[in-house]
């Protein structure tokens, strides 16, 4: 168990510091390359449209699959869009429309991968001892992500590809840490509902929650309006 737990959280805490980098990696490389600052707002808002569109029904898909083989997929196809923006840069410059579609994917694995991560640890740690293992979790996100934005901003400094050079090195490293990973299979389900009735049966059970409306209004208020900061992924 306690092994299983080092695994996971050496392999999440490389993944998301990767992750940050290379997001912050995108905007600076469509500045570079395109020299239009809106070109590189759009790109950086590509990344940020599965986290708009997909975390519902994600969350519902998730649930119903194995957690551990969902984030191997997706940290695989973290590394396929590192490797191209790796050969984009190394063999010319990229243009617009693949900057805007390698964001979209790389969000996309993004979501998903966080979705996952989520279930994988519960299956991993002890009922009584999840609450803390959750919050430590949250505590490494953060630090993480402080970590990775000036840490991807010193990589593109080195050069356009390293940032990517090093996305493709922390993918590796996380698929590898998942892979001696013991599988968690998903939780029993009474019924079996189709994935619209499921994402309106969790906004319903959201609305009727005064705490958790309040704290979910509130964080995306202060997150996205008061603070006026770039989520990157996870």
């Amino acid at each position: 168990m306690i092994r299983d737990y080092v695994l996971f959280w050496t392999g999440s805490t490389v993944s998301f510091l990767g992750a940050r980098a290379t997001a912050v990696a995108y905007p600076l490389l469509a500045l570079a390359v395109l020299g239009s600052p809106v070109a590189a707002g759009l790109i950086a808002s590509a990344g940020m449209i599965p986290y708009l569109v997909l975390y519902l029904p994600g969350g519902v898909y998730v649930d119903r699959r194995d957690a551990r083989t969902l984030m191997i997929g997706a940290e695989t196809a973290r590394l396929a869009t590192a490797l191209a923006m790796v050969a984009a840069v190394v063999t010319g410059e990229p243009g617009f429309v693949l900057f805007a579609l390698i964001a979209f994917a790389d969000g996309t694995a993004a979501v998903i991968y966080s979705l996952a991560e989520v279930n994988l640890l519960r299956g991993l740690v002890d009922q009584p001892k999840i609450a803390g293992a959750l919050a430590g979790n949250e505590a490494r996100t953060s630090v993480a992500g402080l970590l990775g934005r000036p840490v991807g901003g010193f990589l593109f400094g080195l050069g356009q590809a390293v940032p990517f050079a090093g996305g493709v090195l922390t993918s590796v490293v996380s698929i590898g840490t998942l892979a001696f990973l013991r599988r968690v299979p998903p939780g029993p389900r009474t019924e079996k509902k189709v994935l619209a009735a499921e994402i309106a049966e969790g906004l319903r059970w959201l609305v009727r929650d005064h705490y958790l409306r309040a704290t979910t209004t509130l964080s995306g208020l202060v997150s996205n309006v008061a603070c006026g900061t770039y989520m990157s992924p996870r």
